[in-house]
């Protein structure tokens, strides 16, 4: 828990939603007397199921701090039991809005949270600051499942501490829709996933999106997640995924029973997707074959990397970056970094059958002959590798050396800072901007 406890505040600091809403019910431990409606904290309910049973379409529940396990009329789905089941959209919400101590806990035997939308298609369903923890499910989303039902759906889990959860597949996160026509989105914000765990099977120990939607996850870390098959961090299958502003680090493939068709991804595993990753760094995943960092597999997948840093990933064959089957694979590398890692990226002249689909512009990529404009293979200049210190110094070669685009207005790079700086106007390469440090002086 020390490693939690050093990244929470960085990742909660003063996020709140901005939701309309239309009724409040209350969840406590205070030893209070539940009365339903459960309208207030006088006479909220002891248990969480029982306010969401109260509440209606865009309302909120208010959880006090406690441990929550599962009630006594707790609901069976999708092979689990569940702390709290839901169907519509409203928002479940800790009394303070961070994971100070409001936990789900599964007890080790059943589900987090159960999100199943069927209801209306204009308002959202939003999960925020929980711990949720110790939780399994025999199939799929120990920590959290969300199952969108024929229809347009945005679901949203922010400011949670997803921790500790085992599952078949989706042992942190899981989401698949009813529908393969169902186009949805699940929005991950200001959320640390750690420390999940899926089956020997199974695929995405941290988020396991599947199914003909969205996935965008910003603002937060996944840390040390692992898997036996594919895929310690994140899945994807048939979606749309866009990572913004996030830390992916010490994800591992690897165990005991390791099947013979597993085909890794330590970090991120793609099949048939669209993906694009902006100011994110990825470092020290591991997966013991394919892509310590990242795996895309299957026809027409894109993959696009802007103002990324990728370092230090290992694996039996390539750590960066492995494509394989990829007919029709366009990958772009722009303004970003891929340093140190095992065998880098060999692998991808051999998987792109067209080499006008392979991309770098202003990027550092070491041990690898790059086409394009703009790009060098000297070493990045890291604050300090060993230490895991993705920053550059003063004198590295990446500092100035991007490309600006339109995407970068208004935007920040990982330490919160612009990503363009005011000083030289020149957008830097990797997910950090180097900030010249020097003697101020007052014009009078």
């Amino acid at each position: 828990m020390k490693l939690i406890a050093s990244i929470i505040i960085f990742v909660f600091m003063g996020l709140r939603s901005n939701v309309t809403l239309a009724a409040d019910f209350y969840a406590a431990k205070n030893g209070q007397t539940p009365s339903a409606p459960y309208a207030s904290w006088a006479s909220a309910a002891s248990n969480i199921q029982d306010a969401v049973n109260q509440a209606g379409i865009n309302d909120a529940v208010w959880v006090g701090a406690g441990q929550y396990t599962v009630p006594p009329d707790a609901t069976n789905y999708y092979g689990s039991l569940n702390v709290a089941y839901i169907n519509k959209p409203l928002t479940l919400r800790s009394s303070n809005g961070i994971p100070s101590g409001t936990i789900i806990d599964g007890g080790g035997t059943n589900r987090g949270v159960f999100m199943y939308y069927a209801t209306t298609t204009t308002n959202r369903l939003i999960l925020e600051g929980f711990i949720i923890t110790n939780c399994y499910a025999l199939t799929n989303g120990g920590g959290v499942f969300v199952q969108p039902v024929d229809r347009a759906w945005t679901g949203v889990v922010q400011c949670c501490l997803i921790t500790d959860n085992k599952a078949t597949n989706g042992a942190g996160i899981y989401c698949r829709p009813t529908s393969k026509n169902n186009a949805f989105t699940l929005i991950v914000s200001n959320s640390i996933i750690a420390n999940n765990r899926v089956a020997t099977n199974g695929y995405g120990a941290a988020i396991n999106i599947y199914g003909v939607g969205n996935l965008r996850v910003t603002d937060s870390i996944l840390d040390n997640n692992l898997s036996t098959n594919a895929a310690a961090g994140i899945y994807v299958f048939n979606s749309t995924l866009t990572i913004e502003n996030c830390v992916i680090r010490n994800n591992r493939v690897e165990g005991v029973g390791i099947p013979a068709n597993a085909t890794g991804g330590g970090g991120i595993r793609l099949d048939t997707c669209v993906a694009t990753l902006y100011n994110t760094l990825m470092y020290n995943n591991y997966s013991y074959n394919e892509g310590g960092a990242i795996r895309i597999q299957n026809n027409n997948p894109n993959l696009s990397l802007y103002n990324c840093t990728i370092a230090g990933n290992s694996g039996a064959t390539h750590g960066a970056v492995s494509i394989s089957s990829a007919v029709g694979m366009n990958f772009r590398v722009v303004n970003s970094v891929i340093y140190s890692n095992y065998n880098d990226l060999n692998l991808i002249v051999a998987a792109i059958t067209d080499p006008a689909l392979l991309s770098f512009t202003n990027s550092c990529v070491t041990n690898y002959s790059l086409a394009g404009s703009g790009n060098i293979t000297n070493a990045p200049g890291f604050a300090d590798f060993g230490g895991e210190n993705f920053r550059l110094i003063q004198n590295s070669p990446c500092v100035n050396r991007g490309l600006n685009q339109d995407w970068m207005a208004g935007s920040m790079d990982l330490d919160k800072h612009s990503r363009i700086d005011r000083f030289s106007g020149i957008v830097d390469m990797g997910c950090y901007e180097y900030l010249p440090r020097g003697i101020m002086f007052k014009v009078r």
